[in-house]
């Protein structure tokens, strides 16, 4: 998939970059999934956006992004698929229809080869468990191997790379269980930190949370 050439080089090109994806999920599970790469604080260090703007609006224009909504609006259970940038932030968003329409839309998206920088047969990617009322979230596990592909010749600037997953809910969350999990006041969003410095430490399970919903 195209998409995978854009996320690749955002990830490659910002030495200094947020990584977000969202899910917001409805009561049936149903919701919205956005994946946005955020530049912004790669251009305060550089003392400007207009040189970083310009390779990312060129990027941008490179790709035929209509057909990459086409591809994904195609799909069964996808609908109102976007990209666009806004200033030194690319996003990537769509809804879904059901949790296993989800999956197989991350599978295809790949992000463990986006984050490796390199295309993978068997890259590990986000994926998700329902029992009952528990929706347990996979996070892509990538081994040294993906570090030393993914960040060569950026030593040292993994911790620079900040990742974040959130999980916005219709109803309350009951209990979390995930060693990066903080739970909002409102109790209805689930947020994961951490780097790509920590994401290539192949640790396993360092992004997994199960979530149980009241």
């Amino acid at each position: 998939m195209r998409l995978l050439a854009i996320l690749s080089f955002a990830i490659l090109f910002a030495s200094s970059c947020t990584l977000r994806q969202s899910y917001t999920f409805n009561q049936d599970l149903s919701g919205t999934y956005e994946l946005s790469i955020d530049m912004s604080a790669m251009a305060a260090l550089a003392g400007g956006e207009d040189g970083e703007e310009d390779v990312v609006g060129e990027t941008m224009k490179s790709l035929n992004i209509d057909s990459i909504q086409e591809a994904m609006n195609i799909q069964p259970g996808i609908s109102n698929a976007v990209m666009k940038e806004e200033g030194m932030i690319l996003s990537f968003s769509y809804n879904f229809s059901n949790v296993e329409v989800l999956n197989t839309s991350l599978k295809d998206m790949d992000l463990g080869s986006a984050l490796s920088g390199k295309e993978k047969k068997n890259s590990e990617t986000p994926s998700f468990e329902v029992k009952g009322k528990k929706l347990k979230y996979n996070s892509p596990e990538l081994d040294s191997d993906s570090e030393k592909d993914g960040l060569e010749g950026m030593e040292g600037m993994g911790g620079m790379m900040k990742y974040e997953v959130s999980f916005k809910f219709a109803q309350e969350v009951k209990k979390i269980k995930g060693e990066n999990a903080t739970l909002s006041y409102d109790k209805k969003t689930v947020v994961l930190e951490s780097n790509l410095e920590e994401m290539f430490s192949g640790e396993s399970g360092l992004m997994d949370v199960e979530i149980k919903l009241k």
